[in-house]
């Protein structure tokens, strides 16, 4: 291979800095030379898939090519700056003057309005940041990556800095333990996830939902997952399935599951309408989702009216989500959008969406905030008015 083809290989054409190869074999060589590097940061524009999403690819590239440039004239010290993906980007420097000052700098400079096309852009901008100790011998691969727990952790949280502890390297830790274990279960209950049958590791749990009236409720059905002798919430293993790939596979074991369940209920018993708690969806392959809903109600003579998904959207999921919903519509599914006003789905990106409601677990905020922000949409907040109790 040439120079230049290497050169080409280790870059990130958009923004001309590097990529993740080149930041590898920046980090590999610096530590072949014990040249310790004492800080590194990760930044993150939060709110850039929402951006692509509703002003296009073009938009985006240019506000990629604006941030990377900021970055040169706020980072002078850089050693290294790369563009590890779509939104994300580390940067290691050899001095810094004072860190607190520069953190504000970053921010306040970064997260300016970028003009571009006759659109005024403001990106929300999170730093994941690790400062080697003073006696520290600790490896630069270590130190990035430690920036990037930093940057995930603070994420979670919503946090705009956030400096790495070993506190952190425990949970992620954890969180790689827990990745290990969804897969051995899901491999030693493959037969049974696939036939949507009972195993030891996976079940379905029932509790009730209230519409916001409180004349009637309905049930919601969500996935928990009994690990070394604990339940793991949904919440957390949908975390998990999403790192590993499981999450289609674990809705499709859901979608049958609840069908036959509802087979099985007193012919007498009036059936409220359950919900499959699909949580906040990550990319998946709608068509298989769609295939298994349908195939399941007829297989089991399910109507429409005894089902309804209730899913989160993101910015980055926000068409896919939108096809599902409405595919989900034409099936008779009712379909509830599960994490309006979120930082991931604020209350301007709902109006696009098909829906027959929305699940709402604070009711006291839903009283004083969600109804106004749903008239002044102009959207009946009795269609889409449903909480979640004892949660």
């Amino acid at each position: 291979m040439s120079q230049i083809d290497a050169n080409i290989e280790r870059h990130d054409p958009l923004t001309r800095l590097a990529n993740r190869y080149g930041l590898e074999d920046y980090i590999a060589n610096e530590d072949s030379k014990k040249n310790l590097l004492p800080l590194a940061i990760s930044i993150e524009l939060c709110n850039f898939g929402s951006i692509n999403a509703h002003l296009g690819t073009e938009v985006g590239d240019k506000l990629l090519k604006m941030a990377a440039k900021r970055l040169h004239k706020l980072l002078p010290q850089a050693t290294l700056m790369a563009r590890l993906n779509g939104d994300s980007f580390v940067a290691t420097l050899s001095e810094v003057d004072d860190l607190d000052d520069l953190t504000y700098t970053l921010l306040e400079f970064l997260q300016r309005p970028y003009f571009i096309k006759g659109e005024v852009i403001v990106v929300e901008v999170r730093l994941g940041i690790a400062k080697r100790a003073d006696d520290s011998q600790l490896l630069n691969k270590m130190l990035v990556n430690q920036s990037e727990i930093a940057l995930h952790f603070g994420s979670k949280r919503h946090q705009a800095v956030t400096f790495y502890s070993d506190f952190m390297r425990m949970k992620a830790s954890s969180l790689y333990q827990l990745e290990h274990a969804l897969r051995a279960n899901i491999m030693f209950a493959r037969e049974a996830l696939h036939h949507g049958d009972h195993n030891p590791y996976f079940e379905v749990v029932y509790r009730p939902i209230y519409h916001f009236d409180q004349a009637s409720s309905d049930r919601l059905a969500h996935i928990v997952w009994h690990h070394e002798n604990k339940v793991v919430r949904t919440e957390e293993l949908f975390v998990v399935a999403e790192r590993t790939g499981y999450v289609e596979v674990l809705l499709r074991w859901l979608i049958a599951r609840v069908c036959a369940d509802l087979v099985k209920q007193d012919e007498n018993e009036i059936s409220p309408t359950v919900f499959l708690d699909c949580q906040t969806l990550p990319k998946v392959d709608v068509e298989i989702l769609l295939n298994q809903v349908d195939v399941c109600m007829k297989r089991v003579a399910v109507t429409a009216d005894q089902l309804g998904v209730i899913a989160g959207c993101r910015p980055s999921t926000l068409l896919m989500v939108r096809e599902f919903f409405a595919r989900l519509q034409q099936l008779g599914v009712k379909t509830v959008l599960g994490n309006l006003g979120t930082e991931e789905c604020p209350l301007a990106m709902f109006s696009s969406l098909p829906l027959n409601g929305i699940l709402w677990r604070d009711a006291a905020y839903f009283e004083s905030k969600l109804i106004k922000a749903l008239n002044a949409f102009s959207i009946g907040a009795d269609v889409l008015s449903m909480t979640v109790k004892g949660r």
